[in-house]
Parts: structure tokens; sequence; C-alpha cells
């Protein structure tokens, strides 16, 4: 048995010198059993690279031939998703990576509190043990408290093998709660699909066939690249942070305008997601109080334009809508065939409107309208 470890250092996808002599050695020794781990999936079975590696295709790997369409279950041929570790893995893994005289070293209020912010991501164990060691040699105990927070290293490891157009999708989607290939494009500003494509077949990337979008972004990773200290040369600004929610915001507007059903969970989707980021704001504030203060103010006695056309203001009537009751007798709505975007009116303001409007009709018609005290349905 020969074990190939972290085989993604081999080079990337455009470089494969190197993976090209490993693969010429495993063709080579069919006598022995070769186990390949790593973070990336084995392309070698695809013949887009028949000239970048000696043998490629279907016939000449065929366990490593994709079954069916990734659907993140990790089965595909002879390539298995390992995926993470359970709360019971984490502590067993902590439990025995330190240990002295057969106990373990790291106390076990500390293994739990690793093992809960871990969501079971190999690499962060490995960060908090590199982290509680350090605070060994600095001459204390290290508490529950030194564990509470996210990794830089973490945004290093994941972005170390990433293209630039991967690294600008991934920061762009982790403002999402979920997103398909063609929302990562535009949230990302994008014209071409190729790097989000790219991004879905990273193990860091779960999906959910069930949900309205397939894909979203490992827990832990997502909080970390939008939390943590980015150290990276094409690290965003916090205006790259605001711009990228702008375009998640008109992004979701436009999922909602192209969904020609006008299937309720969509409309839930985009209003949900869309709050949530007015609500949090791309760099933990709000992103709705950075555009309304920068928005000039209407001229005196017309109507502010922004509330007709912002993404934000489009998401939270949306959201409304979709939190309302049916109509009934006691709530009404106002709808119009090119207007989705509407709100619930209370029933007193519906009635005075309706009143209103009844008594402009009666004077265009040279009617007197007849007093009522209140108005009857």
């Amino acid at each position: 048995m020969i074990l190939l470890d972290t085989f993604e250092d081999t080079g990337d996808r455009v470089h494969r010198d190197l993976e090209r002599l490993l693969q010429r050695i495993v063709w080579l020794m069919p006598n022995a059993f070769f186990v390949v781990t790593g973070r990336n999936r084995l392309q070698w079975a695809k013949t887009s690279l028949e000239g970048q590696l000696d043998w490629t295709g279907p016939n000449a790997w065929p366990g490593l031939v994709s079954q069916t369409s990734h659907t993140g279950s990790g089965v595909s041929g002879r390539q298995i998703l390992i995926g993470d570790f359970s709360p019971e893995d984490c502590e067993d893994y902590l439990a025995r990576r330190l240990s002295r005289d057969g106990r373990p070293l790291i106390d076990e209020p500390v293994r739990r509190i690793i093992a809960e912010r871990s969501h079971g991501l190999p690499l962060y164990l490995d960060l908090s043990v590199m982290r509680y060691l350090e605070l060994r040699r600095s001459g204390r105990q290290p508490q529950v408290t030194d564990f509470d927070h996210d990794f830089p290293a973490l945004i290093a490891r994941t972005l170390s093998d990433l293209t630039a157009e991967e690294r600008h999708v991934l920061r762009s989607v982790s403002l999402l709660d979920a997103f398909s290939v063609p929302l990562a494009t535009q949230v990302a500003g994008m014209d071409h699909d190729a790097p989000a494509l790219r991004l879905t077949e990273r193990p860091f990337i779960r999906e959910s066939p069930s949900g309205t979008w397939p894909f979203h972004v490992h827990d832990l990773i997502r909080a970390a690249i939008r939390n943590a200290d980015d150290a990276s040369d094409d690290r965003w600004s916090d205006q790259d942070w605001r711009r990228a929610a702008q375009r998640a915001f008109g992004a979701l507007e436009s999922q909602w305008r192209q969904d020609l059903r006008r299937d309720r969970t969509v409309l839930v989707g985009c209003s949900q997601q869309g709050l949530l980021l007015a609500r949090d704001g791309p760099d933990g504030s709000s992103t709705a109080a950075h555009a309304s203060s920068s928005t000039p103010s209407p001229p005196a006695g017309r109507c502010p334009t922004s509330c007709r056309t912002s993404p934000k203001s489009r998401l939270t009537r949306t959201a409304r809508l979709a939190a309302s009751p049916p109509l009934t007798s006691t709530s009404a709505l106002r709808l119009s065939e090119d207007r989705p975007w509407c709100r619930p009116l209370p029933v007193g303001r519906h009635q005075s409107r309706l009143r209103t409007h009844h008594r402009r009709d009666a004077q265009l018609q040279g009617v007197r309208p007849r007093p009522t005290g209140r108005w009857r349905s």
C-alpha cells in the first residue's frame, strides 16, 4: 500500500508536471494499492485533460468516473468524500491527539468547546491543537475562552490553492446562506460561470438538492472568511464588501423577477437572505444604514425614487407580503401585475383610501357623495 497525502500540493489545474509524474508511477505499478487523499477530486477520468496527462478518460480510469452528477453525498465511483467529523469523533481525536501517561492532556470542557466550534472540520481541530500547545508553552493553562475566535490560518489554507477568480467568488457567496451557480456569478459581478462551477467542486462547498439554491459554504469557513483577519494579498476592503453586498441585493431581486412561476418558496428565500444581509451587513454593521446614509434626500413634495427602485426596499416589502396572512375581509393587499413587490395595508388605511377614491369619483361625475360614518365592504 502506498499513501499519497495532500495531493493538492502537486500543483494547480494548469501546471500538472508533478501530477503527471505521479500518475505515471500509479499506472506502471498495478501490483500496488494506492490511496490518494487531498482536498480536491482526481480528474484523471476527464477526457478534457488529454495532452496534459498521459492517461486520461473513462477507459483508463473507470473507477474515477462519476456515476451521477455531483450531489454532495461524497460518493463518486471510487472517490469518497470523507466529510466532517461527528462531535464524538472530534472529542475522541482531541483526546488522542495530545496525551500524557495515557490520559488526555486537553481538559474535557476545552475539548467540548473546540468540537462545538469546529463544526466537524478536521483543519480547525489541528489549528486548535497548535494553539493549545502555544498557550502551554507561554506558561499558562489554556481556558475555554481562549478558543472563542476564528483562525486567520483557516482562511490562508482555504484560499491557498484557489485561483484569483475562485477566491473572488468564494468571498462573494460567503454573504449568502445558499446559492446556485448563476446566483454566485451574478453576486461576484462576473460574466462567465467557470469560476463558480470550479468552486462547487471544492470540499468546503456543500450541496443539498432539496433547497431553493443547492450550494452553501461550510459554516465554519464562511464565518472565518467574513470575521477573521485576512492577510492575503488580494484581501477585500470594507468598500469591496459593501459593493458585494449591493450586488447580492440586486442578484436576489433578479432571482425573483426571473422566476416565471412566482414560486412562494423563491419569494421567501430571497426575502430571508436579503433581510439577513441588510441586518448583519458584510462587515458586521448594518448594510441598510450604510445605504441610507449615502442616499440624498428627495426634493420636497416628491416621492423618493429609492422606495421604488432600491433592492433592499423591494426585499423588505416582499418579506412583509410573505409573512402576511391570506387576504380576508379584515385585511387587504394592493396587488398589481407590473408591481410584484407589494406590501399589505392595514385595514384602517385601506378603508380610508377607498373612501377617498369614492369621493373623488363622485366629484368627477358631478354627484354629491352620500355621507356615511363607516365604510362597509
